[in-house]
């Protein structure tokens, strides 16, 4: 049985584990987690963002039972975009097919929780949290965590680790690739893009103030001085939203008060203002300003064939509100499907492959991984 450490229990690499545990006792699968056990922090305190999943995201989830049924069952499914001028006036645009809107943390623990059932009464599956990944022995195939969880009352010892397979899914800040920077010729690069956000919580309705969101929908504000606002609807009956604002005016986004916020909102998203709390509000200041990251890195598989490997992630550019669900999000896929087409109808592969049944996986809260090299070889290894 082959030992798979896998870095990050995001939805990459929880959804990962699935798929290894459905192939017998060929696996055994060990998940570390930088941050705590997210079924037990509240999603207002949660470091969450919102997520859309159409029909692509759901064929990854199809082939474990019962999976697809338990993400949808926490969406909001929705044909609509609202798009929120500063005039004040909506343009409502419909989608040729439903979107399923749910945020990070709430996909997480549905994945969570359904691997650990899948796993019951074996013990092919072991999860730790609160450890965090501070070496990697490639040669000998180790790996060095350190235990970060508020409750320990003594530092503990680094905990070393041996693998057989290990996947880095842990995020920009990868420890795994980075131990990647000590190879020979080794390409790497990280570029911080030009905007910066935060996220906030409200409901759709507020009777005291009389602010409503009446139309369930994916909503867009485009405010003024290059201010963003996406907000997704959640099976709460709320919304989760997120401000953009240019990366050389985050300072729009430091706050010293409730009564800063407030203002801000009541300046550029007066709708959004009439929905919020006061709590929120404060919630909303202490928050830490996050960034978005595009990180280009070399083909692992030349470096460490068949033994470690990194989730690929997204193209922001399509995550930009004007663009969002035009277009496939990871870099990737799209020179990946032509490669599969044309294995389909050449040998030795011919009619053998079932393309509708593409497994793709998901990506790492604000990172955006895209591969350097889209080379046709490297299919055909």
């Amino acid at each position: 049985m082959e030992k798979v450490v896998i870095v990050g229990a995001g939805p990459s690499g929880l959804l990962l584990a699935h798929y290894l545990l459905r192939k017998g006792d060929r696996y055994q699968v060990e998940i570390y987690e930088r941050l705590g056990d997210p079924t037990e922090v509240a999603l207002s305190n949660s470091r969450t963002i919102p997520y859309s999943l159409n029909e692509r995201g759901f064929r990854a989830l199809r082939p474990i039972d019962g999976l697809e049924d338990a993400v949808k069952a926490g969406c909001v499914e929705n044909c609509m975009t609202a798009f929120h001028t500063v005039d004040g006036k909506t343009q409502l645009v419909p989608r040729k097919q439903p979107i399923f809107h749910t945020n990070r943390i709430s996909l997480v623990t549905t994945l969570l929780s359904s691997l650990v059932a899948m796993a019951e009464g074996g013990d092919r599956l072991k999860l730790h949290f609160n450890c965090k990944c501070i070496g990697v022995d490639f040669d000998r195939q180790t790996i060095l965590f350190e235990s970060v969880s508020p409750e320990a009352k003594a530092e503990l010892e680094p905990l070393l680790v041996t693998y057989d397979r290990l996947v880095g899914a842990d995020g920009a800040r990868s420890s795994v690739r980075s131990q990647f920077l000590k190879t020979p010729f080794f390409d790497f690069e990280q570029t911080t893009l030009g905007r910066c956000y935060k996220t906030i919580f409200f409901p759709s309705k507020n009777s005291e103030t009389g602010g409503d969101i009446k139309m369930k929908a994916f909503h867009v504000w485009r405010a003024s001085e290059g201010i963003n606002f996406t907000a997704s609807p959640q099976i709460s009956g709320g919304y989760i939203g997120v401000v953009f604002v240019p990366r050389t005016r985050q300072d729009m986004l430091n706050f010293a008060s409730v009564a800063q916020v407030k203002e801000f909102f009541r300046q550029y998203l007066r709708e959004v203002n009439l929905l919020l709390s006061d709590a929120e509000a404060e919630n909303f200041m202490k928050r830490p300003i996050s960034t978005q990251v595009v990180v280009t890195f070399s083909w692992i598989e030349e470096y460490s064939p068949g033994k470690i490997t990194l989730t690929p992630g997204i193209n922001w550019a399509l995550w930009e509100p004007d663009n969002y669900g035009t277009g496939p999000s990871s870099s990737t896929l799209p020179t990946l499907l032509q490669e599969l087409e044309r294995l389909q109808s050449t040998e030795p592969l011919a009619g053998m492959l079932d393309l509708q049944r593409v497994i793709l996986g998901d990506i790492r809260r604000g990172v955006a991984w895209r591969w350097k090299t889209q080379t046709r070889a490297f299919f055909l290894k």
